[in-house]
């Protein structure tokens, strides 16, 4: 059996199943169809807030994983406070004052990991606990600066001389959704959202403390695509006619471009997903056949990038056309409104000529198939 927290662990499909080894009998059949999700969310942006109520386990998630990746080492990985709760009094004050320290700290962490010598290494901060306040201020001026490439310095902590955005610097927020309500900004289409499910989960074990070695980290790091272009070689080379195979993707790439200007940024998006969906040596993360792992994959996908990317009601109606429940469940999901009843979804292929020869052969996890929840 593989170790919890194994630091040594750097094969994608390995490392999901460390984590799920940590949940106990009740919080796994709600989580493992949610941490293949989140690996690859983390594989594709920098840039991500995982949203949930208080007590799930998102932030020991979050602590698992960068101590899987970081080998725990404190200089490496920072857990700060994302907004000051504990405030009394002169609430203004301390907000500003604990928000300046935040920002200090990871403009501290940036210039580490923006040193030669260090970009072999991964840098991560988790901003605990934030509240709608960060999400349109702190999480939206990283945003901006990692999409101009460049880091000038965050509010009430500039920077002496602006430095490129360091690729390997990872900046993750949990958000209580029961606390204030999940602030989900529209404008702000480059910040991924991942929903964590209603579930109390501790991690079985502590992070293990062997030291990592650069090569190791440096091949984990090459692993993760961001450019959309080596994304469509990897896809290629993975799927060969994948044209055929994003059919659905090119479908609602069309209609959003009709009324959004942002469809480009879209389809690259999820087509950059995509191709982290899958690990260094090619092996599906959602599942070991292409086609279901494709199929898998476009719907969490789709549920994480399209919300961003409606502008107007009549969209949703006609994406709802395009993207039947019964094939992407969590993206349908997003387009429905909340109380509406959501059809619970067949194994992707039962109805789907394209995927229903299927490879037999064994699944991460039971809930890795969405006929086991119509949406997380």
């Amino acid at each position: 059996m593989l170790s919890p927290f194994n630091p040594k662990v750097y094969d994608d499909r390995r490392l999901i199943r460390c984590l799920l080894e940590t949940a106990d009998d009740v919080a796994r059949p709600e989580i493992e169809s949610v941490v293949p999700h989140l690996v690859v969310t983390l594989k594709s942006t920098s840039l991500a807030i995982l949203a949930g109520p208080s007590g799930s386990g998102k932030t020991a998630i979050i602590d698992a994983l960068a101590a899987t990746l970081t080998g725990a080492e404190p200089l490496h990985y920072q857990r700060l406070v994302g907004h000051a709760w504990w405030a009394s009094g002169n609430l203004s004050a301390y907000t500003s004052a604990q928000a300046q320290l935040t920002s200090a700290k990871l403009l501290a962490l940036a210039e580490e990991a923006a040193q030669p010598e260090n970009r072999s290494r991964l840098y991560w901060a988790c901003l605990a606990h934030i509240s709608p306040a960060e999400v349109i201020g702190l999480i939206a001026d990283l945003a901006r600066q990692r999409q101009s490439g460049r880091l000038t310095g965050l509010d009430g902590a500039p920077l002496l001389e602006a430095v490129d955005f360091p690729l390997n610097l990872w900046v993750t927020a949990t958000f209580d959704t029961d606390r204030c309500g999940w602030a989900h900004d529209r404008r702000q289409r480059s910040v991924a959202r991942v929903e964590w499910p209603a579930v109390s989960w501790t991690p079985k074990g502590s992070p293990q403390t062997a030291p990592t070695e650069a090569g190791d980290i440096a091949r984990f790091l090459q692993g993760c695509t961001r450019d959309v272009h080596r994304a469509c070689r990897r896809l290629s080379f993975l799927l060969g006619s994948w044209s055929t195979a994003l059919a659905p993707l090119t479908q609602v790439a069309t209609l959003l471009q009709h009324s959004s200007n942002h469809s480009a940024d879209f389809l690259s998006d999820v087509l950059v997903y995509l191709s982290n969906a899958w690990s260094r040596d090619g092996q599906g993360l959602f599942d070991v056949d292409h086609q279901v792992n494709l199929a898998l994959a476009t719907d969490w996908a789709l549920a994480l990038w399209l919300p961003g990317h409606i502008t107007n009601p009549l969209q949703r109606v006609l994406l709802r056309e395009v993207l039947p429940p019964t094939r992407f469940p969590r993206a349908f999901a997003t387009l429905t409104p909340r109380g509406t009843p959501v059809f619970r979804a067949a194994r992707p292929g039962c109805d789907d000529p394209v995927v229903r020869q299927r490879r037999s052969g064994p699944r991460l996890g039971r809930a890795i198939s969405p006929s086991r929840e119509s949406h997380v």
